[in-house]
Protein backbone atom coordinates (compact mmCIF):
# COMPACT_ATOMS: atom_id res chain seq x y z
CA UNK A 1 0.00 0.00 0.00
CA UNK A 2 1.18 3.14 -1.08
CA UNK A 3 1.79 6.28 1.69
CA UNK A 4 -0.83 8.49 2.01
CA UNK A 5 1.60 11.80 2.24
CA UNK A 6 0.34 12.14 -1.19
CA UNK A 7 -2.90 13.09 -0.64
CA UNK A 8 -4.51 16.98 -0.46
CA UNK A 9 -7.32 17.16 2.04
CA UNK A 10 -10.26 19.45 1.20
CA UNK A 11 -11.39 19.89 4.87
CA UNK A 12 -9.78 23.12 5.66
CA UNK A 13 -12.12 25.47 7.93
CA UNK A 14 -10.19 28.25 6.99
CA UNK A 15 -10.51 28.94 3.53
CA UNK A 16 -6.73 28.62 2.42
CA UNK A 17 -5.55 26.38 0.15
CA UNK A 18 -5.85 22.49 0.51
CA UNK A 19 -3.32 20.72 2.61
CA UNK A 20 -0.95 18.03 2.43
CA UNK A 21 -1.51 14.63 4.61
CA UNK A 22 0.72 15.75 7.63
CA UNK A 23 -0.80 19.42 7.74
CA UNK A 24 -4.12 17.66 8.06
CA UNK A 25 -2.83 15.35 10.87
CA UNK A 26 -1.69 18.17 12.64
CA UNK A 27 -5.37 20.40 12.18
CA UNK A 28 -7.33 17.98 14.44
CA UNK A 29 -8.24 19.03 17.32
CA UNK A 30 -7.18 15.68 19.09
CA UNK A 31 -3.55 16.57 17.95
CA UNK A 32 -3.89 19.82 19.20
CA UNK A 33 -5.08 18.79 22.77
CA UNK A 34 -3.54 15.39 22.99
CA UNK A 35 -6.62 13.20 23.70
CA UNK A 36 -5.32 10.75 20.76
CA UNK A 37 -2.51 9.11 19.66
CA UNK A 38 -0.60 9.71 16.29
CA UNK A 39 -1.91 6.30 14.73
CA UNK A 40 -5.15 7.01 15.95
CA UNK A 41 -5.16 10.64 14.29
CA UNK A 42 -3.57 9.11 11.12
CA UNK A 43 -6.30 6.57 11.00
CA UNK A 44 -9.16 9.27 11.01
CA UNK A 45 -7.25 11.53 8.40
CA UNK A 46 -7.16 8.41 6.10
CA UNK A 47 -10.69 7.16 6.92
CA UNK A 48 -11.74 10.84 5.48
CA UNK A 49 -9.27 10.73 2.67
CA UNK A 50 -10.94 7.49 1.57
CA UNK A 51 -14.48 7.22 2.42
CA UNK A 52 -15.38 11.27 2.48
CA UNK A 53 -19.05 10.57 1.95
CA UNK A 54 -19.00 8.56 5.48
CA UNK A 55 -18.50 12.57 7.80
CA UNK A 56 -21.28 13.86 5.55
CA UNK A 57 -23.75 10.89 6.09
CA UNK A 58 -22.66 10.87 9.54
CA UNK A 59 -23.39 14.41 10.10
CA UNK A 60 -26.58 15.42 8.37
CA UNK A 61 -28.31 12.05 10.38
CA UNK A 62 -26.75 13.76 13.59
CA UNK A 63 -28.34 17.48 12.42
CA UNK A 64 -31.87 15.50 12.01
CA UNK A 65 -31.75 13.69 14.90
CA UNK A 66 -31.10 17.00 17.02
CA UNK A 67 -34.32 18.61 14.54
CA UNK A 68 -36.21 16.10 15.86
CA UNK A 69 -35.07 16.11 19.43
CA UNK A 70 -36.13 19.63 19.62
CA UNK A 71 -39.11 19.22 17.82
CA UNK A 72 -40.28 17.02 20.07
CA UNK A 73 -39.17 19.04 23.51
CA UNK A 74 -41.35 21.49 22.29
CA UNK A 75 -44.03 19.70 21.62
CA UNK A 76 -44.32 17.67 24.47
CA UNK A 77 -42.68 20.19 27.09
CA UNK A 78 -41.86 18.30 30.47
CA UNK A 79 -43.86 15.24 29.41
CA UNK A 80 -40.62 14.72 27.18
CA UNK A 81 -38.40 12.09 28.72
CA UNK A 82 -34.48 11.81 26.84
CA UNK A 83 -34.39 8.04 27.43
CA UNK A 84 -37.82 7.77 25.69
CA UNK A 85 -36.81 9.36 22.45
CA UNK A 86 -33.54 7.29 22.45
CA UNK A 87 -34.95 4.03 23.03
CA UNK A 88 -37.52 5.24 20.13
CA UNK A 89 -34.06 6.54 17.75
CA UNK A 90 -32.45 3.23 18.10
CA UNK A 91 -35.62 0.45 18.25
CA UNK A 92 -35.69 -0.29 14.61
CA UNK A 93 -31.98 -0.04 14.13
CA UNK A 94 -30.51 1.81 10.84
CA UNK A 95 -33.66 3.89 8.73
CA UNK A 96 -34.06 6.57 5.97
CA UNK A 97 -34.23 9.85 7.91
CA UNK A 98 -37.38 10.55 6.37
CA UNK A 99 -38.65 7.01 7.99
CA UNK A 100 -37.55 8.28 11.15
CA UNK A 101 -38.97 11.56 11.51
CA UNK A 102 -42.27 9.82 10.79
CA UNK A 103 -41.79 7.16 13.36
CA UNK A 104 -40.78 9.67 16.23
CA UNK A 105 -44.27 12.05 14.53
CA UNK A 106 -46.45 9.31 14.60
CA UNK A 107 -49.28 9.53 17.72
CA UNK A 108 -48.62 8.22 20.74
CA UNK A 109 -48.65 4.23 21.26
CA UNK A 110 -51.00 2.74 23.53
CA UNK A 111 -47.85 2.63 25.89
CA UNK A 112 -47.42 6.44 26.29
CA UNK A 113 -44.21 6.73 24.96
CA UNK A 114 -43.17 9.92 25.61
CA UNK A 115 -40.75 10.02 22.80
CA UNK A 116 -43.60 10.55 20.26
CA UNK A 117 -46.59 12.81 20.21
Amino acid sequence: MTSPEGFWVEAREDGEDDFTYHEATDFTDFAEEELASDEEIASEVDRYIIWPGQATAYMTGALEIERLRAEATDRLGSRFDPRSFHDAVLQDGSLPLPMLGAKLSAPTRPSGDPARR
